[in-house]
């Protein structure tokens, strides 16, 4: 396999897909070098911007450069996690002996540290066992360079499997959001009907309310028509479908989009969100009001899958 992340098989399968991708995901891989089992986890949750976190063992530090470039090449957005583990294979381990004049240090270390404490200190097999471990796994590990491109393809191949489920889940959250959208278009179109006519009907009704008060008022005067033609205009809410009409059109182009779009969703849904708010509040008409409330549902639900989108 080639050195370079670019020019690699595992790059062409981790670049960004066509489908929405979520943030969350997970992947694995493992290899022997000589009597050690070095492991790798790559996993990813949601964060705003992309952040990576790389954990190796003590004497592989030098190694976080290269393992942070796999990582940031592999997803756009999310906080990536890779962590990776040595320890001698089953069989080194079972064949291997341990510094018994060491333990043997470790136990009166950690009983005067029990003394002074004022706690009881009564060392058994598990405690024996544990520091046995211990001792093995802190056994000196072969240099860098000769895990190196072993270790490297070892991450490539995690973060592919972390792709993948990315993408997976990216897959079921983008059908999700889809018929969300389908249903929130279905409910602008209601709003519209039922918007259809609403200004022209109040002015009329509110007419002829203040013709039955029989006030002292003069209904033909410019100023009293005026001040109701205002507050009917105040109800119009037309240019806010217009809006919904044109954030339904672009939401349509996120879906269509590759590569990181959930902040771009993010920014429609909230957009939608005000104009249902401003809507609302401008038309006098219960069913309106009810049809908003069912549409702002279904955008709260979209935001919370939003908040996992890439």
């Amino acid at each position: 396999m080639p050195k370079k992340w670019l020019a690699s098989e595992k790059e062409q399968q981790t670049k960004r897909c066509k489908v929405m991708n979520s943030m969350t995901g997970y992947g694995r891989s493992s290899f022997l070098h000589e009597d050690l089992d070095v492991s790798v986890e790559a996993s990813s949750v949601n964060k705003r911007n992309l952040e990576t976190q790389v954990s190796l063992p003590r004497d592989w530090q030098s190694l976080e450069r290269e393992v942070l470039q796999c990582a940031r090449k592999a997803v756009g957005r999310g906080r990536v996690q890779v962590t990776i583990k040595a320890r001698p294979s089953q069989a080194k381990g079972n064949a291997s002996t341990w510094d018994e004049t060491r333990l043997m240090n470790d136990l009166d270390r950690l009983r005067t540290l029990a003394e002074k404490e004022g706690i009881s200190f009564l060392p058994d097999a598990n405690l024996l066992t544990q520091l046995a471990t211990t001792q093995r796994n802190e056994a000196s590990l072969p240099e860098p360079n000769q895990v190196k491109k072993d270790l490297v393809n070892a991450v490539q191949e995690a973060l592919v499997e972390m792709v993948t489920t990315r993408s997976e889940e990216g897959a079921r959250l983008g059908k999700d959001l889809a018929s969300r959208a389908s249903k929130l278009a279905e409910l602008v179109d209601a709003l519209e009907i039922s918007s259809e006519g609403i200004a022209k009907s109040w002015r009329e009704k509110l007419l002829e309310r203040l013709r039955q008060a029989e006030l002292d008022i003069d209904l033909e005067d410019e100023r009293v028509l005026k001040e109701i033609a205002l507050f009917a205009e105040r109800c119009d809410v037309s240019e806010e479908l217009t809006r919904l009409r044109s954030h339904e059109e672009l939401l349509k182009t996120i879906f269509q989009e590759e590569g990181v779009v959930g902040r771009k969703l993010e920014f429609a849904l909230q957009e939608v969100s005000r104009e249902l708010n401003t809507v609302a509040s401008k038309s006098p008409s219960v069913e309106v009001k009810r049809i908003v409330i069912d549409a702002r549902a279904e955008i709260e639900k979209m935001r919370e899958q939003a908040l996992n989108v890439e």
